[in-house]
Formats: C-alpha cells, sequence, structure tokens
C-alpha cells in the first residue's frame, strides 16, 4: 500500500465518526422545521477582499467581539485555545509569551503561524515570538483563524495557519466605556476607551493597565498600553486606516522547576525583563481611473528590552519596516468572474545588541561590540480567486516569488530565494456548507538568532524551510440549529528549523510529516443555549535521518475541547468550557527517550449580568482552572537529565469585574 492508502487506512474511523455526527444531526434539527435566514459570515484574512467563509477552500474559524466577551479569556491565547487543531502553551503564565499551536509545529509553532492584526504582522523576526499582551481583547471585532499555508499572500511564517485580529473602529455617536477588574494573585486590571465618529471619520481611543504579583515566585506582571484608530471614508476616490499603538511592560522569569520542587518557587528569582514597544500603521486605498483599487499598507515597529538572565544583562533595540503594494481588480472572461490581486512586498526586520555578555572568556565579560543582524524580503505575488459556478464554485490559484537576504556582523551574508503557490476549490452547495481542497506550498526562513548556531558549534548556516500543506473537508449546516465539519491534513516540511539541545545548535531536519483530522460540532438547541465541541487527531512523525519515526517534540496526538453558554432571560449569561490535551513528548524530546509530559483537563467559566432596565452596566464573575489541576502546558527536555523541566500553569484563580458603558 502505498503512503496515501497509509494515511487514509488510518483515517477510516475518524470518517465514520464524522458520519455518525452527520447522521444525527438531521434528527436535531429545528423541531418546527422552520429555519431562520442568517447572513453569511465574512472573512479578510484567506483571501483578496472580504468574502463569505463558505467560499474559502481552508478549514477557518471566526471567533466575534460577542463570543470573546461571554469567555473568562484574559488574553488571545485564553481565546483561541478552544479552536480545532490550536494548542495553546503559556511558559509564563500571563499570556504574554504564549506558544499558539496550529496544526502541530510545537516549540516552533510561533514562527510558523502568522499573526496580523488588521493586516499588520506582529511576530517578531527573533526568538522573542509574538507578545500578545500587545492586543488588548475590548480591541478585538473578531478573530479569523485560517488554518493551512498561506504564503502566496502573506509570504514568511504562514506555513500552518494565519490568526487575523480585526480590531473595532469608531462610529456612531460617542461611546465611553470603563471595565475594571480584580482577581487572584493580587490581580488588577483597568481599562478605559472612547470611540465614535464624526462625519466621514471614526475613531477610537483606549488605555489599559494590568498587574498581577503572579502565580509563582518572581512571575509578578505589569502591562500598561495606549492605542488609537483613525477610518476615514468620504465614499469618495480614496479611503484610509491609520493605527498607532504604545506598550510598557515588567515582569519576572521564574524558570523551569523539577516534578519534586514546589511548583510556586523559582529557581531563577532574579531573572527579569522589561520592555517598550510601540507600532504605527497605514493603509489607505485608492479607487484609480482604471478599474480597479490600490491597495497600500506601510508599517513601522520598535521595541526596546531590557533582560536579566542569571545575573548578566541583555539589551536589545528591535526595529521592523514594511511597504506592501497591491493592486484588486474584478472582471469576467465568458462566464467566469475574476477577482485578481497582485503585488509587491517588502520587509526589514533588525535587532541591534546594545549589551550582552562576551562568552569566549571566562569568567564572562560585558561586551558591547557591534553584533546587528538585519533581514530583508523583497517578493511579488499574483492571487486570482475565480467564480465558475453562479455563487457555488470557486477555484483559488496564486504564486509568490520572495527573496531573502540576511547581514550579519559577525557572520557571512546569505541570500535565499522562495517560492509559495496555492491551488484550492470550493462547492458551496448550500447555505452555510461547503465541501473544499487545497494544496498550499510554503516557506519559513530563519529568525535572526537562528541564521546560525552558536560559536562553539561551529556558527554553521541553516537554510529556510519549505511546507507543502493540503488539507480537504466539509462543513454542512443542518436546518438552523446545527453545523457538523470534518477537516483532513497533511503537512510535509523539508528542512524543518529547530534548536537541537545534544548539540546546542541550531539545525535543519530533513523531513517532517503531519496528518491529522479535525471534527466539528456547533448547535443552538435553543435561542438560549449555544453549546460546540471540537475534537483533533495528528500524528506528529520525523521522518528519515537521526530520529527517524520519532514524534515531534511538544506535540500532542490528541485533544478536544467543549463548552456551552446559557443565556437566562433578564441579562444573566453563563459559559463554561473545557479542553483536553493527552501527554505527548516534552519540548526538545527528538529522541523520544525522556520523561513524557502529563496530559490534562481544565475547566474555565464566568458569569455575567447586564441590568435590563441599566443596560450600560454589566458585571461578571470567573474562574479559570475551576478544579484546581495541577498541569503545565509548558514542559522542556534537558540534554543533562531525565527530569521533567516544567513550568507549572495557574492553579484555579478567580476575577469579578464590572463594565460600564455610556452613549452621549
Amino acid at each position: 500500500m502505498n503512503g496515501t492508502g497509509r494515511m487514509f487506512g488510518k483515517w477510516r474511523l475518524s470518517a465514520v465518526a464524522v458520519w455518525c455526527v452527520g447522521a444525527a444531526a438531521v434528527h436535531a434539527q429545528n423541531p418546527g422545521g422552520e429555519e431562520t435566514a442568517a447572513l453569511p459570515e465574512m472573512v479578510v484574512t484567506a483571501a483578496p477582499g472580504s468574502r463569505d467563509v463558505n467560499t474559502v477552500p481552508a478549514n477557518v474559524t471566526v471567533i466575534t467581539a460577542k463570543d470573546i466577551a461571554e469567555t473568562s479569556a484574559r488574553t488571545v491565547p485564553d481565546v483561541l485555545k478552544y479552536s480545532a487543531g490550536v494548542n495553546v502553551a503559556d511558559w509564563g503564565g500571563n499570556g504574554r509569551t504564549s506558544d499558539v499551536d496550529i496544526r502541530g509545529f510545537g516549540e516552533t509553532a510561533g514562527s510558523n503561524v502568522l499573526v496580523l492584526v488588521d493586516g499588520r504582522r506582529v511576530n517578531a523576526p527573533d526568538l522573542s515570538k509574538t507578545d500578545w499582551t500587545t492586543i488588548p481583547l475590548e480591541r478585538i471585532e473578531r478573530i479569523e483563524i485560517v488554518r493551512g499555508g498561506a504564503g502566496v499572500l502573506y509570504g514568511d511564517n504562514a506555513t500552518a495557519g494565519v490568526i487575523n485580529i480585526i480590531t473595532k473602529k469608531g462610529r456612531g455617536k460617542p461611546i465611553l466605556v470603563s471595565d475594571t477588574h480584580v482577581g487572584s494573585n493580587s490581580e488588577f486590571g483597568q481599562r478605559l476607551s472612547l470611540s465614535g465618529g464624526w462625519g466621514a471619520l471614526g475613531y477610537s481611543l483606549d488605555g489599559s493597565y494590568f498587574g498581577t504579583k503572579g502565580h509563582r515566585d518572581n512571575s509578578d506582571f505589569r502591562n500598561r498600553s495606549a492605542g488609537l484608530q483613525l477610518s476615514f471614508d468620504p465614499e469618495s476616490w480614496y479611503d484610509f486606516d491609520f493605527s498607532a499603538g504604545v506598550k510598557k511592560d515588567s515582569y519576572g522569569l521564574p524558570g523551569s522547576v523539577t516534578p519534586a520542587q514546589d511548583p510556586e518557587s523559582s529557581n531563577s528569582p532574579a531573572d527579569n525583563a522589561e520592555s517598550t514597544d510601540w507600532y504605527l500603521h497605514f493603509a489607505p486605498t485608492l479607487q484609480l481611473c482604471i478599474p480597479g483599487e490600490l491597495i497600500l499598507q506601510a508599517d513601522y515597529r520598535r521595541r526596546d528590552q531590557h533582560s536579566v538572565f542569571g545575573g548578566y544583562p541583555y539589551d536589545t533595540r528591535l526595529r521592523e519596516y514594511s511597504f506592501a503594494p497591491a493592486y484588486a481588480v474584478n472582471f469576467e472572461t465568458g462566464r467566469l468572474a475574476h477577482r485578481v490581486q497582485a503585488g509587491l512586498a517588502y520587509t526589514a526586520g533588525d535587532v541591534h545588541v546594545i549589551r550582552a555578555m562576551d562568552w569566549s572568556v571566562w569568567p564572562p565579560v560585558p561586551d558591547t561590540k557591534s553584533d546587528d543582524k538585519y533581514r530583508r524580503e523583497v517578493g511579488y505575488f499574483v492571487y486570482d480567486r475565480i467564480k465558475l459556478d453562479s455563487d457555488k464554485l470557486f477555484l483559488d490559484l496564486g504564486c509568490r516569488r520572495s527573496r531573502i537576504k540576511f547581514t550579519y556582523d559577525r557572520h557571512d551574508n546569505q541570500t535565499w530565494d522562495e517560492t509559495a503557490a496555492r491551488a484550492g476549490l470550493t462547492y458551496a452547495y448550500a447555505p452555510g456548507s461547503k465541501l473544499f481542497a487545497a494544496l498550499d506550498k510554503s516557506y519559513r526562513s530563519q529568525l535572526l538568532d537562528e541564521f546560525a548556531g552558536p560559536w562553539w558549534a561551529g556558527g554553521l548556516p541553516i537554510a529556510p524551510q519549505t511546507t507543502r500543506h493540503w488539507q480537504a473537508g466539509v462543513r454542512h449546516r443542518f436546518g438552523s440549529r446545527l453545523t457538523a465539519a470534518a477537516t483532513l491534513f497533511q503537512i510535509d516540511t523539508d528542512n524543518e528549523i529547530f534548536f537541537d539541545p545534544a548539540t546546542f545548535q541550531n539545525t535543519s531536519y530533513d523531513k517532517t510529516r503531519r496528518r491529522g483530522v479535525e471534527l466539528e460540532v456547533l448547535a443552538d438547541p435553543t435561542d438560549r443555549l449555544h453549546l460546540f465541541a471540537n475534537f483533533t487527531w495528528l500524528n506528529p512523525e520525523l521522518k528519515d535521518g537521526a530520529y527517524d519515526g520519532n514524534r515531534i517534540p511538544g506535540v500532542a496526538k490528541q485533544s478536544a475541547s467543549a463548552g456551552a453558554t446559557v443565556t437566562v432571560p433578564g441579562g444573566l449569561v453563563w459559559d463554561v468550557r473545557g479542553r483536553w490535551v493527552k501527554k505527548h513528548p516534552m519540548i526538545s524530546d527528538w529522541s523520544n527517550g525522556k520523561p513524557v509530559a502529563d496530559g490534562y483537563i481544565v475547566f474555565d467559566t464566568k458569569v455575567s449580568f447586564t441590568c435590563p432596565k441599566h443596560k450600560w452596566l454589566t458585571v461578571y464573575a470567573g474562574v479559570n482552572n475551576l478544579l484546581d489541576e495541577d498541569y503545565a502546558e509548558y514542559a522542556v527536555a534537558s540534554a543533562f537529565d531525565n527530569n521533567l523541566h516544567l513550568y507549572p500553569s495557574p492553579g484555579r484563580t478567580f476575577v469579578a469585574g464590572v463594565k460600564v458603558r455610556k452613549e452621549f
């Protein structure tokens, strides 16, 4: 039997399960036999222009502001972790540096999942990963999770999927919102926002503070942020969006503990960090004299960070620039309707090491020599979304070509040429229902800290990784009360970049393969009860090479989530949800010879009440880790012992708050 045959053989049980879900759903339709009309769910991430999610050749999840408000989430990763195929590992316990993993990339998930805010890239070009606390939940209009490769539209990092966060735009009368909460571990949060519109101009301003002493020694966290968003749409030949933001934080770095140690203790009581991070985003759209529109986007970011590890200081400055002009046009050829977008993309990032330690001597001494690192990417792309048959059959085709150049003060310069491509087909055979299949080729280049290994390991340069990601699935709506979905996927990666703890060197693994299935059910038995459940089976495997046949570390083969939201007459909303993650090899355990990280089941709940007579007032209370589970989302293997090195997750925590909304 060939590889494809073996793969589908292992998926037969899942296919039977999907069929059973569908068969049961037929009997769970609206008892009255009436179907309520629903507006199409639109996404902007998966293809040029806003389009119905039912026409996208991918498994897509849309999370609205209402969905977020009903949960006990404090950060974006708290929201994402209940989605199919998504796993979150928070090693700090505060959400700042959580790894959000789509379809099993483990410790390198942060480099294989592209995160956008209103189309602005927020992935860092170094190993600092995505700082999720730069994105307050209260600013978010919706979150789009698009699984699968998206390198044609977005270039680097979009190998496993894209998370696009769309923020709220001001419109209408001025609205002032104050949200204050307190919680366990001396937690306190305050957020103020003002939004509205004045003619063609929409505006939104907000500021927030969050502080906690943390659930472990030296895990305190303080975060202050402010943001401004302007949108101008005079219904003329142009419009634009502008946003800017700044945040300043400070936090302890408690490090790992072994199972024999107190989970609230710290082995690095003096390690700490602080940073200042700000950005500018400008995106005008111009309607030209010729058909079509010119879409321009420019972004700038700067982050200054000071850290102390083991008593040694490390100070860096990161800067990022990007400019992405694109031209989009709609036209017809015979019976085919096209929307074509073609564009250029320039992104640049550099890290300047202001102060570090020189480890070539012992004891190490402060080193202020230049160690600047630069990355430049220039590319062009064409993407065609073709409507083949009325509003039912869609074909997506696209290609991107990019040149990536690295410049190092202490290494030889390197240049790489990379290609991304997409072919996808979607059949929207009924409202809310679709069949789809897609094949994507994408790439992930080296981070600035990954370009070469340390000097004592030879400092050998490594190449970018390339990924072929295919998926096929069905989403079917049974009446107006139930939707069921199943997606099969396979991800083959060449030269996957990782850190080898045995050699202390960044290197590449020849071939890896991830294949799996995502099952999802959404149900609304009544207008006041919403239910969801999902299950993910994943086989993450190392192919060929030294670890042929081993599992990719840091990835669970099975995970599931389920929950319910109940709306009680009188303004009361109760949400309860849980997630299960099976035991798995520790991060960096490429040999699969270390003890495995334990699985866990965690439940969260929240109750909120909006006064019927005074709808400007909402009070809420929540409990995370309701059953006080002793667990760790993040566990790392050491090359020197067989211990579990755990970053313990918080135990049971409480939060309560009040939200006041005043319209002028």
